[in-house]
């Protein structure tokens, strides 16, 4: 929006002068008829707007943009300058910093509801309008929330999403069995703790003797015949008995 801001600024100007030194002033300096109409009642239409902008007639927000979107850019120019009404004023700024870019971005919104499958006509114009009523209010402005306030308003359905296929359940067990079991020899050797810890130590005490040579060396070979000294046998030895039947047995023959 370009506002012409020549009314304003030569109001402004000749804001002291009286309507007719104004109108001659204009006259002499070769205004038009319009323009100096224009510079002339651009105060009573500033008036006109603020006091219709602190009305109940634009009390929403959808009134007072319909009202704003008729109004003059340097009218409203002039109304932000010299009007000190807080209402009015919060009015004209939304509609120049927020309403106004919302309803020049309604054609993106139509194109965005007619991907989504809706053909053009009074319907489709309808959901448009209610569309931009949400925004308004301060809805609808995240465009996360666009698809879903239009499939909302139009009636379309968002697309099933497609189902996942579930794992066999019997194909899951076995190979977790397959997973979870040991092999056999090695649930052997756990199932016998005893066993295991003898055998490992069977071929420690084989290899102990083997890793002494030198005691070995120091050793004398024992005498193969000191058993027999030391422990010599009964039956060698006659005895007192033995010897006297001898001697009898000698004499009577």
């Amino acid at each position: 929006m370009r506002a012409r801001v020549s009314a304003p600024v030569t109001f402004a100007v000749l804001r002291k002068l009286t309507p007719r030194e104004r109108a001659a002033t204009l006259a002499r300096l070769e205004y038009r008829t319009a323009e100096i109409n224009a510079v002339l009642q651009i105060e009573e239409e500033a008036q006109k707007i603020v006091k219709m902008l602190t009305g109940r007639k634009t009390a929403s927000a959808d009134a007072a943009f319909a009202y704003l979107e008729k109004t003059p850019p340097d009218v409203l120019v002039y109304a932000m300058a010299e009007a000190s009404n807080p209402k009015a004023m919060n009015k004209i700024r939304n509609y120049l910093s927020k309403w106004r870019p919302l309803s020049q971005a309604l054609p993106g919104v139509a194109n965005e509801l007619e991907l989504l499958g809706m053909a053009r006509g009074p319907k489709f114009d309808k959901v448009v309008a209610d569309f931009f009523q949400l925004q308004l209010l301060g809805r609808a402005r995240a465009p996360e929330d666009r698809v879903k306030i239009l499939r909302k308003l139009s009636g379309i359905k968002e697309p099933k999403k497609p189902e996942e296929k579930k794992p066999d359940e019997k194909l899951k067990k076995k190979l977790m069995g397959k997973k979870g079991s040991a092999p056999p020899a090695a649930v052997a050797e756990t199932s016998k703790p005893g066993k295991a810890r003898g055998a490992q130590a069977a071929p420690a005490s084989a290899a102990a003797p083997a890793a002494r040579p030198s005691e070995e060396k120091g050793k004398k070979p024992a005498a193969p015949h000191a058993a027999e000294k030391t422990a010599p046998s009964h039956s060698a030895r006659p005895t007192k008995s033995t010897a006297q039947s001898g001697t009898k047995s000698r004499a009577k023959r």
